[in-house]
């Protein structure tokens, strides 16, 4: 790590550019008009035979490798092929790098690296079909969307610099992050009702894509991070409501995908209601499939996460998961409520007389539970932020309490 440079950081962006090599036309017509002499024909085949070797050699090593170049074992020789490119290979490589080594974020942008992998990845988007059933048998375009997001995802994780400069030179890859999200859903929902019209196992099919809505979502977690921009952008392209059906749908499941859609995107609903007063109104205003409406199906999600025992939040009988989405919630509420208190009254009303103390107990377990976690790793700044939503919660019960 310690010998990246500019230098080697333009290596690795000019090797992205790379194309793979073609053969010699004029080689090629010189042999079909016969026209070769013999002494050139001898070489030409023992070149082949070489060649023909050396790739068996590269295909031989690339399949063992498999697993680490990120592409599934299942697909033919010639998609295997076909997906394996130097552009591949410097993603995946600058992926694990900017995962491990925070300077070269700064690096990589520096160099023009940053704008090299949007290009990438809006090619990207551009060359999947995105209708409900098609984007459920596109192995190979979604399978470069989930490496082309993974790398965006690492980019853009705690760089501010990184975050804006991708928001201002292609704002188009908010709403198409937003739209991505939303098929996604989508296709997942179709494959599961219709999964014997597919050719992949529903398995693979549920992992390829449920990776590809996951890199999304952690893009937009990053992207809207004390982003006043992000956060405008994203809410000009009804992310909310996208996001609201999202964990609608994960609501109630069990899986560990289901989960991280859950965690994902009410943080990415905090980020954006935080300080953003299109978005408090969006979500307010909002109604769920089914007909509910957005902040008392919030509301649901937190009483359905909590555990009481003789009226009391029994703590100790919570799984950290639930733990950790009841608090969340607890957050998203507190942000729509800080300057929207005329709000207050359905919240409560939805609380089923357990009161706005019930929030407040919930998130200031959870900040204890972070500090400790978090203890000596790092700056402060998300117990802060949590600390100040507590803090409204708290004043609000005050006032209310009058």
């Amino acid at each position: 790590m310690e010998l990246l440079n500019k230098a080697a950081c333009q290596t690795i962006v000019t090797t992205m550019l790379a194309k793979p090599a073609k053969d010699d036309a004029g080689e090629a017509e010189e042999q079909s008009s016969g026209r070769v002499p013999l002494f050139k024909r001898r070489r030409i085949e023992e070149e082949k035979k070489k060649k023909a070797d050396s790739e068996s050699d590269v295909r031989q090593l690339i399949q063992d490798l498999m697993d680490s170049l990120g592409v599934p074992a299942s697909l033919s020789d010639e998609t295997k092929k076909e997906l394996i490119t130097p552009e591949h290979f410097m993603v995946m490589a600058c992926t694990t790098i900017s995962q491990h080594h925070a300077p070269f974020r700064d690096l990589f942008r520096e160099v023009g690296g940053l704008t090299v992998c949007c290009n990438i990845l809006t090619d990207s988007l551009l060359s999947i079909s995105l209708d409900t059933k098609g984007v459920t048998t596109q192995v190979v375009p979604t399978w470069r969307l989930v490496r082309d997001l993974a790398l965006i995802e690492t980019l853009t994780h705690m760089n501010q610099a990184n975050q804006t400069k991708l928001l201002e030179e292609h704002p188009d890859i908010m709403r198409s992050l937003v739209d991505l999200t939303h098929r996604l859903t989508g296709a997942l929902r179709w494959l599961l009702k219709n999964a014997k019209d597919t050719t992949e196992t529903v398995e693979e099919q549920q992992r390829r894509l449920g990776s590809c809505r996951l890199s999304a979502l952690k893009t937009l977690v990053n992207l809207t991070n004390h982003n006043p921009v992000g956060c405008k952008q994203f809410g000009e392209a009804e992310g909310v409501s996208i996001l609201l059906e999202l964990l609608h749908w994960s609501t109630g499941k069990a899986g560990p995908e289901d989960h991280d859609c859950l965690t994902l995107g009410l943080g990415i609903l905090i980020n954006c209601t935080e300080n953003n007063s299109f978005n408090v109104i969006s979500l307010s205003s909002a109604i769920i499939i089914g007909g509910s409406e957005a902040l008392e199906f919030l509301v649901s999600i937190f009483l359905g996460r909590i555990e009481e025992d003789k009226g009391r939040i029994a703590f100790d009988k919570m799984p950290v998961e639930n733990l950790v989405i009841a608090a969340y919630t607890s957050v998203l509420l507190g942000c729509v409520l800080k300057d929207r208190a005329d709000l207050l009254e359905r919240v409560e009303l939805a609380l089923e007389g357990r009161g706005l103390k019930a929030l407040g107990q919930v998130l200031e377990y959870f900040i204890v539970c972070h500090e400790e976690a978090a203890k000596g790793r790092g700056p402060q700044t998300e117990v802060d932020s949590l600390a100040e939503i507590l803090d409204v919660l708290q004043k609000l019960i005050r006032s209310h309490a009058k």
